[in-house]
Order: C-alpha cells, then structure tokens, then sequence
C-alpha cells in the first residue's frame, strides 16, 4: 500500500500504521518503508480483492480497496539492460522492483573478480525513480572481457515474488568497455543574468558534485576593469538528460556590458578524469529587475491550495505565511515552496465546497530581490469539501 503524506517525515516504522477492514477485521502491516520524505510504502498481510480498507496514522484515516495478490515473477529484461560505461551497468527488470533488496549490491554477482560497489535505481527525466532499473557501479572493468551478472534470489518485485531463475534468465553476459581517460572540457560559458553564468561542459562529462560545486574551483577575472571584482558565491551542479554536465555559478553582481573570464580548474567527471585548467569568456548582463506575478491558485483539497508564479522565488520570503491573505476569513497555515515547480503550496483552515476564494500575495521575492508585482498579486480559487 503505498501512503503519500502532506509533509516530510524522518522516519517511520509499521507500527505507525494499523489498518482494518469496515468491520473492524485488522489487516497486518508487517513493514514501512519510506521511498521519499512524504511517501510511504507498507507491506501488508495478503488483502481480500475488492474489499474496502482504511488505513490509520495517529489521528488521519485514508481509504483504499484490496487487490489480488501478484504471484507472477520478475524477470531480468535482457533487451533492456546493457552496460554504460566502464564502471556502470543498468539491469532491467519486467516489473517494479523492491527497494529494499534489489538496491542491495551484494544481491548481486559478476564473475571475474568484477565488484558491484553500488545500486540505485535509475531515474528518468524528473528525477523521479524508474522501479524497473537498477544502475549497478563496478569496480572497473578490462576491456573485451566477457562478463557474467548474476541476480541473487533475494532480489523482489513488490509484491515479495523473487526474480524468475528457471533457464538462467536471471543471468546476463556483456563485454566489458575500456576505461574513460577523457578530462572533462568546457563547451560554453552563458551569462543568463547579472548573477548567474553557466558553464556547459561537453556532453561525455559527467561531473562530481564534490568538485562541480566547490567554488574554490572557479575565478572569475573581470577583463574590462580589473578594480570591479565579481565573487563566486555558489555552484550548482545540473543533470542534463542522463549525466551531469552543466554547472550553474551565481555570482556577485557583474558589470553591464564588461568583458569577464571564469577560470575552471580541479574538476573532475566520475571516472576521477580532472579537467585541465581552462579559461572561457563572458559578456556581463544588465540586473533583472523584472517582478514576479502570480499565476494561478488551484485548490488541491480541502485544506491545501497551490500558488504558481511565472519564475524562482526566494524561499525564505515565498515561505513567510505573513505574505500570503485568503479573504472570507481562510486561515494560511503553512507554506512550502517547490523550486522545480515555481509553486507554494498552503496550507489553509477548511475550505467550503465551491466557495470562491481570493488569495492575495505580498511581500514574496524572487531570487534576485525583485517583490511580487501589485498588479498580479492575487488569483481566485474554488473551495474543496471534505472527502466522503
């Protein structure tokens, strides 16, 4: 069963969860897992297919019908797995996988004296976890060897049943790829405002945070007038479909129209491969002055609405419930800015079915100072009721 939540947890364990049937009959939770700081997955005892259950957390109940237990086994995907690299190899599986052991590298064997070090799952394009592939780390292979994987009986899908063994198509053979020597290179430098540049590096970089992210490992030289200096004050390193090959530097404020240089040195891409020291040029751009404006509002439940905003917010002001207002006397809770978004979700008192509601911002800033413009600062929203 899986649980979502309407704000982080640290940790959970199955005795925060009871759960039983409309006559009181209690279905067993045998595990928790948490899979991301709002969303539980429990293990239960076999549920009756189609029967109605609810389940409870301390003093919140949610209901959800039984389904049939899965006793079909999973089976390692050979058209879909393949290796990446010279130390990565992606399994793919024919069905969502458990995380509690197909993330466990020892469930997993190569032959050769080849280490498994690591597995997580892969990702897809919104970072969210793809439960049918396993990235696997190794330890690094020898070019043109034939390798043998082997998935261990204690890797399951969901629903407890063990990776299908019958005519070894738990097993897997590849070659193995010759080492990644390549030092990572600078492809271009782009100034996207008076406060950030991005460096994209070539697109066979993959970056480590440790090095991407360490300013110490960028100077920028100001070429026009050497007495304005411009200061590195973070580093962000960006995925860029499956590796990481764009680092964003915000900066002090740069000069309009000054010629800049940003030096990049020490950092490496994952093979360890360090980049020889490289200079790239920049042209400083004028400051964003421009406000931010709201959007939408959408009611999502009874108790929560979400704000969109037409660009990034800084979060302490787009998290201060003091700038939010909710007329027809709607309490604002709490509120939680979701940066990829570019959203604030409140947190209000009882909304009242179909009641139109107007929120009004004020106060918030985007990254750059910039305050909520008057003149699109509020948006109206239709109230939920409570769920039956």
């Amino acid at each position: 069963v899986e649980v979502t939540l309407n704000e982080d947890v640290d940790a959970v364990t199955a005795s925060d969860f009871a759960i039983e049937d409309k006559d009181g009959n209690v279905l067993e939770v045998v595990s928790a897992d948490k899979v991301d700081d709002t969303t539980i997955w429990l293990g239960t005892e076999a549920q009756t297919p189609g029967k109605l259950y609810t389940v409870t957390a301390g003093t919140d109940t949610a209901d959800f019908t039984g389904v049939a237990q899965d006793k079909s086994l999973p089976e390692l995907d050979e058209n879909n797995s393949n290796v990446k690299d010279n130390i990565t190899f992606e399994v793919a599986f024919t069905k969502d996988m458990d995380r509690r052991n197909a993330l466990v590298a020892s469930n997993y064997e190569m032959t050769k004296d080849l280490e498994v070090l690591n597995a997580e799952f892969a990702l897809d394009d919104d970072d969210d976890e793809i439960l049918t592939k396993v990235i696997l780390t190794t330890s690094a292979q020898t070019a043109g060897t034939l390798y043998e994987l082997t998935v261990g009986p204690n890797v399951t899908d969901l629903a407890g049943n063990a990776v299908e063994t019958e005519d070894d198509v738990h097993m897997y053979k590849f070659g193995g790829l010759k080492a990644d020597t390549d030092e990572p290179t600078i492809e271009t430098v782009q100034a996207e405002n008076a406060e950030r540049i991005v460096i994209y590096f070539d697109e066979d970089s993959d970056l480590t945070a440790a090095t991407a992210e360490d300013v110490a490992n960028y100077t920028i030289t100001n070429k026009t007038d050497a007495d304005k200096v411009v200061v590195v004050e973070s580093a962000e390193l960006v995925k860029d479909g499956e590796v990481y090959t764009k680092v964003k530097l915000n900066t002090s404020v740069q000069t309009l129209g000054n010629t800049y240089e940003v030096e990049v040195a020490n950092v490496a891409d994952k093979f360890g491969n360090v980049i020889d020291t490289e200079e790239k040029s920049f042209v400083g751009q004028p400051a964003d002055t421009t406000e931010p404006k709201v959007d939408a509002a959408t009611a999502v439940s009874n108790d929560t609405i979400t704000i969109l905003f037409d660009s990034e917010l800084d979060e302490a002001t787009a998290e201060d419930v003091a700038n939010y207002s909710i007329n027809k006397d709607l309490v604002v809770l709490e509120a939680e800015y979701d940066e990829d978004e570019m959203t604030v979700e409140l947190t209000t008192s009882s909304q009242k079915e179909s009641e139109v509601y107007k929120v009004t911002v004020s106060n918030v800033e985007d990254e750059f100072g910039n305050k909520v413009d008057s003149d699109n600062d509020d948006a109206y929203f239709a109230g939920q009721g409570l769920e039956d």
